[in-house]
């Protein structure tokens, strides 16, 4: 904890600094109420009330000004360290690569990065609270109680060694059950997650009822969870309250017959009955000291294990540094072979090269390994050295952003964020004006469209887009990556959502624009690669093919089995 708090130690020692002055102004209360009712009846003793009352409006003002300060202060640092963790959290989740993102789950790591992070800004605000206050006060408390008398104050605390062993027995319940309650509700955010996301799915098959009837049973489970920790929360306090009523018993037992027998003054009675009733906060605040601290550590444990998570893909040790960003590429593969861990090769001794200035098209069927191989030229995926060149560089020699930044990458699946078309558009570079934005647009054949709606660029999006068709969508990310403008373009399939009228204007739009760019299309329509400078088939991970359109149908191959196909479900389709 202690890693977190020390950036902020001024804070935290100003605010348990005011914290002791608190609990020291409030001990001091119940001896000056005791020597107030001894003094009753004696002569003068108005004077010596009035000065004790304004003794006491005086250390109630204290309490007042200190707790201000210990609240100000430590819910400052708490606060500052809950956005240090979320910040460190979700800068180190930008770091990770697809092989981390395919094995959590999106709800789980939402429940993650604001649910458990609230619980540990508890831990270190009210949590630290109640574990000082509980010591300090309890000692100050027991110094006090002291300093009437050693065997009444034996006596009266003897009941709270107990204390110890209900602390031990309950604290390791209370940590499991806490990380139980937080792995249910990371199960019950992902299962809403997923729900929302694929709500057209949802409706379409008319699973509304069936998709009730888990969301209840997750649910049920959540609150089976809690009300188990809740019972156990329960009988913790439960336990410390019984406790501190014993310790009053034999209080006023003992200091009862104390009095009778003129050992003890009423005064003192009564300022010793204070103290003890004093003790039950420290008590209390053991329990909830554990709560909170148990329920913080675990989630502390939890946001723990993705920030202790390392990268697959990081920058080298020693990068290569470009002078400045190249106007051009050249991109080569030499003999890649790239498979998920130990199973079968997704790709399989794969090698081309694209020049600067050339469109090369990639065919195949689902499945043969092409979004794979785009992911790998991004560094998406990790793969081995000397596989894939940049320029005649290893790619694992460049820096991640150095490396990205040489490529206007369109995905297979566009994604749209929930603001503004110009911000989705100029997301690369938010300093660009309108014209820029509108003659990216142009080219992807949408400004027309952008120009009919109300609020223009202005116009917001929904989640992923929703208030635009598929094909909007496609070409809004065409947009994008025209106005980033790197030397290697890749359009994953990008043209699927778009019809071939709207197709060809595209690309014939973009001709000038590629002249010296790099380009590789990936399209499962031969209309798309039609006028490509050299088309590679893949099939099963291998390059099975390459030439030019006409070579590759006079070649009477798989690419002239994908175009006859094609033309026979155009033909019926018309038809």
């Amino acid at each position: 904890m202690w890693k977190y708090i020390k950036k902020y130690k001024l804070l935290f020692f100003i605010s348990l600094l005011a914290l002791l002055l608190v609990d020291f102004s409030q001990l001091l209360i119940p001896r000056i109420i005791g020597q107030i009712y001894d003094t009753l009846g004696e002569e003068g003793s108005f004077r010596f009330f009035l000065i004790s009352g304004l003794k006491i409006a005086g250390l109630g003002l204290s309490v007042f000004a200190f707790r201000f300060f210990w609240r100000i202060f430590l819910i400052r640092m708490s606060r500052k360290v809950e956005r240090d963790i979320r910040e460190n959290l979700f800068y180190r989740l930008l770091t990770f690569s697809q092989h981390f993102f395919g094995k959590w789950n999106t709800g789980d790591l939402m429940a993650r990065a604001i649910n458990d992070i609230n619980h540990i800004q508890r831990m270190f605000s009210f949590g630290i609270v109640s574990i000082f206050d509980a010591v300090v006060m309890g000692l100050m408390t027991l110094g006090f109680m002291l300093s009437y008398d050693v065997k009444f104050t034996l006596i009266a605390v003897s009941p709270l060694s107990l204390l110890s062993f209900i602390v031990l027995y309950f604290e390791k319940r209370i940590h499991r059950l806490s990380l139980l309650v937080q792995n249910r509700f990371s199960r019950l955010s992902t299962f809403v997650q997923e729900d929302f996301s694929g709500n057209f799915v949802l409706k379409s098959l008319n699973r509304e009822e069936e998709e009730k009837n888990r969301f209840a049973s997750v649910s049920l489970d959540y609150l089976d969870k809690n009300v188990r920790l809740g019972r156990i929360q329960a009988l913790l306090h439960a336990s410390i309250t019984f406790i501190i009523a014993i310790s009053n018993v034999l209080v006023i037992y003992v200091g009862g017959k104390n009095v009778i027998n003129g050992i003890t003054s009423k005064g003192d009675l009564i300022a010793f009955l204070s103290y003890l009733n004093m003790m039950v906060w420290p008590m209390i605040a053991i329990g909830f000291a554990i709560n909170i601290h148990q329920r913080g550590r675990a989630s502390l444990e939890r946001v723990e294990e993705l920030t202790g998570y390392q990268p697959v893909i990081t920058d080298p040790p020693n990068p290569f540094l470009p002078e400045k960003k190249p106007e051009t590429l050249s991109v080569e593969v030499r003999n890649l072979t790239f498979s998920f861990g130990e199973g079968a090769p997704i790709l399989e001794n794969v090698s081309l090269s694209i020049a600067p200035g050339e469109t090369v098209g990639l065919i195949g069927r689902i499945g043969s390994g092409k979004s794979t191989l785009v992911k790998l030229l991004a560094r998406l995926l990790k793969t081995g050295d000397d596989t894939i060149f940049f320029n005649g560089v290893d790619i694992n020699r460049y820096k991640l952003n150095d490396l990205r930044a040489l490529i206007s990458y369109v995905p297979q699946e566009p994604f749209l964020f929930s603001t503004t078309i110009r911000e989705n558009v100029a997301y690369y570079d938010t300093s660009l004006d309108d014209e820029a934005v509108m003659e990216a647009l142009r080219k992807a054949d949408l400004s027309g469209t952008i120009e009919e709606m109300p609020a223009g660029l202005d116009t917001s999006l929904g989640e992923r887009g929703v208030n635009l068709s598929g094909g909007q969508k496609q070409r809004m990310t065409i947009a994008r990556a025209i106005l980033k403008d790197a030397p290697f373009f890749i359009f994953d399939d990008s043209f699927s959502s778009i019809d071939t009228d709207t197709e060809e204007r595209i690309l014939t739009s973009l001709a000038p624009l590629f002249e010296n760019k790099s380009v590789l299309i990936i399209a499962h329509r031969i209309s798309t690669l039609r006028y490509a400078d050299r088309i590679v088939v893949l099939d099963e991970g291998r390059i099975v093919e390459e030439g030019t359109h006409q070579e590759l149908l006079e070649a009477r191959g798989a690419y002239y089995d994908i175009f006859n196909r094609q033309k026979l479900e155009e033909k019926l389709g018309r038809e």
